[in-house]
């Protein structure tokens, strides 16, 4: 299920960036390896597990706010 979900992600963002689209989990597996192995720094803008995290993130702390901007009221 994590699998379909983090395939789903990386397919919509290649798809919007023009890019051909995964067929299978292991072959965006394969490809990250060979990222991996060709370039061991980490890609800001493509990663997109960095990217989803700092999504979830941004939100925890935007509710944050609101929650505690509300119990002072």
């Amino acid at each position: 299920l994590r699998k379909d979900w983090l395939l789903s992600i990386e397919n919509q963002r290649r798809k919007e960036l023009g890019l051909e689209t995964f067929i299978s989990y292991k072959e965006l597996e394969e490809s990250n390896e060979d990222d991996d192995t060709n370039n061991n720094s980490i890609n800001l803008e493509n990663d997109f597990q960095l990217i989803e995290s700092t999504n979830i993130m941004n939100d925890f702390l935007n509710l944050s706010k609101i929650s505690i901007t509300s119990s002072i009221n």
